[in-house]
């Protein structure tokens, strides 16, 4: 296994994933040790309604851009420097196109949206907001990742949260905002940001703006079938609080936000590896060597144990966490962190497989998984939180993301030959 690692690392894996968890661990550190101070200044209330922000925007992204930007990190590597510059323009393109339609849905039904989630009327169009600047974001920070750009992709993590927490306290703390302060807070940072990336991208000629009908088309071919595959995994990692909130209360909901804050540790962990992963495993596959492939499935296998490895870390150590950091009114949270965190481990393990769907580009096989799990995840959290109360919504996470992570895993399986068979492995010389 050293050997493997060592290999690994020859290709600069380790490096970028120590620059993205470095930056990653030190941009989940600023809130964390804020929680003592959101805590004691925001209600249980406060904490659901922003969750319930959370799981809006998460709704309305896939929509705003039709999910196009994914196709980035594929034609990276398989376009000259202009050909992709003018891929990012015709993106943004879809970008405004696309918002025209969500802005007048948003206009008609926008009382029985906030009524369904519980929501201020006022309160979507802030979601709007929140989700386009999110696109331009998250468009730059493909763009550099694949640039292998870990430590500018870290700086514009980093700001952006240190925006973010600056602001809340202010609005929150010093000004009594409550919920209202925090998503501001949450939206001006987002903002700010959204506006440089769209700045940087121009300025350094990474967008051109001429419409190519086969750019075009290409992207909305590689996103469209994204948007099912999105929302079923937004349903899978946020309906668990909408029941709650439906089911149960908005302070249940509260609760169960602020376990999902600290077991997203795990998914800070699994998100770092991914971004260094995911791009150096595009370019290796391009290689076509077995031997590297069997080097690669064999360390898949150690990331698996350590993941889960991490979740029991974190269970065994939320009471010391709650003891110092929490504010007891909270201390009802701790019952659904293990669960919480291993959703989260089986994420990861899932993005480990589903990159070869991606790299093939038969993005669309992933709607039916997503949208079956998704099901499955519905039926499950209205019985179990029946059942066992809001901690069956935690209980239904980690049993669907499980099943997500395998069926995913089977496909690409499919899709994609890689070396698998691990008794076959074991007899393999590793060189």
């Amino acid at each position: 296994m050293k050997i493997i690692v060592s290999t690994l690392g020859k290709f600069q894996l380790f490096k970028s994933f120590g620059i993205y968890m470095g930056s990653a661990l030190f941009n989940a550190a600023i809130p964390f040790l804020m929680l003592p101070v959101f805590t004691r200044y925001l209600s249980l209330e406060d904490y659901g309604i922003i969750s319930m922000f959370t799981i809006l925007s998460g709704f309305f992204m896939p929509f705003i851009g039709l999910s196009s930007s994914g196709i980035l990190s594929r034609e990276y590597f398989t376009n000259n420097k202009e050909n992709f510059s003018e891929y990012v323009g015709n993106i943004f393109f879809i970008l405004l196109i696309s918002l025209i339609p969500i802005v007048i849905i948003v206009y008609l039904f926008q009382p029985d949206i906030a009524s369904l989630a519980k929501v201020p009327v006022n309160f979507i169009y802030m979601v709007l907001i929140f989700s386009f600047f999110s696109f331009l974001l998250n468009t730059f920070l493909i763009i550099i990742q694949n640039e292998s750009k870990a430590r500018l992709y870290g700086f514009f993590q980093i700001g952006q949260t240190v925006l973010n927490v600056s602001l809340s306290l202010a609005f929150v703390v010093l000004m009594g905002k409550g919920w209202e302060g925090r998503i501001c807070a949450q939206i001006i940072a987002i903002m700010v940001f959204g506006i440089l990336s769209f700045y940087f991208l121009v300025r350094s000629h990474r967008v051109l703006f001429v419409f190519r009908k086969q750019y075009f088309f290409d992207s909305l071919k590689f996103g469209i079938p994204l948007i099912p595959h999105t929302l079923g995994a937004i349903v899978i990692s946020m309906s668990d609080r909408f029941f709650i909130a439906k089911m149960v209360d908005i302070e249940t909901t509260g609760l169960y936000a602020l376990a999902f804050s600290i077991a997203s540790i795990i998914g800070f962990i699994e998100h770092s590896f991914n971004l260094a992963f995911a791009p150096w495993l595009f370019e290796k596959l391009g290689l076509n060597s077995y031997s590297i492939k069997r080097k690669i499935v064999l360390f898949t296998y150690l990331y698996f144990f350590i993941i889960l490895a991490f979740v029991f870390i974190l269970t065994f150590s939320s009471p010391i966490i709650f003891d110092i950091f929490i504010d007891k009114k909270f201390e009802g949270s701790q019952v659904f962190v293990f669960w919480i965190a291993l959703s989260f481990a089986f994420s990861g393990m899932y993005k480990m497989v589903t990159n070869y769907i991606f790299y093939v580009k038969k993005t669309y096989i992933l709607a039916w998984v997503t949208f079956g799990s998704a099901g499955i995840n519905i039926v499950l959290n209205y019985f179990l939180i029946k059942e066992y109360g809001a901690v069956g919504a935690a209980i239904s996470s980690a049993i669907v993301s499980f099943f997500f992570f395998v069926f995913t895993w089977i496909i690409s399986y499919n899709v994609y030959q890689m070396p698998w068979n691990l008794k076959l492995l074991t007899k393999s010389q590793i060189r």
